[in-house]
């Protein structure tokens, strides 16, 4: 049970042909099968209320994607999130190096216990054990998350970052992360960060899939009876040709995605003046959006936005 998406993941697809059929089928996908779907999603734009680019002053080589995500994460209503949920027990799917451990505890000084999943890379096990070693309220799992049947019980934030669209079930993961916030009957509060469809464009063969408003609605009408579900767009049309100038253009780049090297100072600025015509635009298209973000609130007791 999934998301509709290709039979592998763009990221193990090595032959021309098999990434043709991908991005043939992604096309498809995004922009004719999913255009005759109109059923209503909460769709909000979310402005941060400080985009100042670089910060500091400091060179960047963050994409425009994982910079969205930054400002996403840093500017979330955190202090309301504490009201609302006292001690966070979180849970992050696919957390990589579990950093965003530490970013989290930062932003609210609130982290009582932190779990990751991750059927982790080599280099990411020193990182484990150093943060396990420091901090006892940080713990991994090492194993796919397809594994998982059920939660901690105490979860009540959940995260994954770029994660899903590696994820070939992820009804599938909804379903169970449904199932065990139903049992357990504690507010909790999802925060998911996901391709959009114009990452196609920006990413190329990449994940399983791109997110479309018909696979969010999916995954979001799993909760609608007990919870308040949001989704975000952040970024532009502007941000993604400074993506597209400086890293990748399928357009261009087609089947080879070639590493450039370029001046990092020119790339921030050109980005800095990106990143402000997006966040001031009257509107930017969905699939226009350089990233999407899935909010979900369940047995809500108060509201996160207005």
């Amino acid at each position: 049970m999934n998301t509709r998406c290709f039979y592998k993941d763009g990221c193990y697809i090595h032959g021309k042909i098999e990434k043709l059929f991908f991005i043939t089928f992604n096309l498809i996908s995004n922009h004719i099968i999913s255009r005759s779907y109109n059923h209503a999603v909460d769709v909000r734009r979310f402005i941060p209320e400080c985009y100042e680019y670089p910060s500091k002053k400091k060179v960047d080589r963050a994409s425009p994607m994982r910079l969205m995500a930054r400002f996403f994460l840093n500017y979330f209503p955190w202090e309301k999130v504490v009201t609302e949920l006292d001690s966070l027990h979180v849970l992050e799917l696919g957390c990589g190096n579990g950093l965003l451990f530490k970013w989290i505890d930062n932003l609210t000084q609130k982290v009582s216990q932190y779990v990751g999943i991750d059927n982790g890379y080599e280099e990411n096990y020193a990182v484990w054990e150093k943060l396990r070693a420091v901090d006892s309220r940080f713990n991994v799992i090492n194993a796919n998350v397809e594994n998982i049947k059920q939660i901690p019980k105490k979860t009540n934030l959940i995260i994954s970052n770029f994660f899903l669209e590696h994820y070939r079930n992820d009804l599938q993961l909804f379903a169970i992360l449904r199932d065990s916030i139903k049992r357990n009957h504690n507010t909790c509060i999802q925060i998911h960060i996901v391709p959009p469809v114009s990452a196609l464009r920006s990413y190329g063969v990449h994940g399983y899939r791109q997110y479309t408003l018909q696979a969010i609605n999916r995954m979001l009408s799993l909760y609608s009876d007990f919870s308040n579900c949001y989704t975000f767009v952040l970024g532009g049309k502007s941000c993604n040709a400074v993506h597209h100038k400086y890293f990748f253009d399928l357009h261009r780049d087609f089947l080879h995605l070639k590493q450039r090297k370029f001046d990092l100072r020119s790339y921030n600025r050109d980005l800095s003046i990106a990143i402000k015509r997006d966040f001031q635009a009257k509107k930017i298209k969905f699939s226009r959006a350089t990233l999407y973000t899935c909010v979900i609130h369940s047995y809500p007791k108060q509201e996160l936005f207005d």
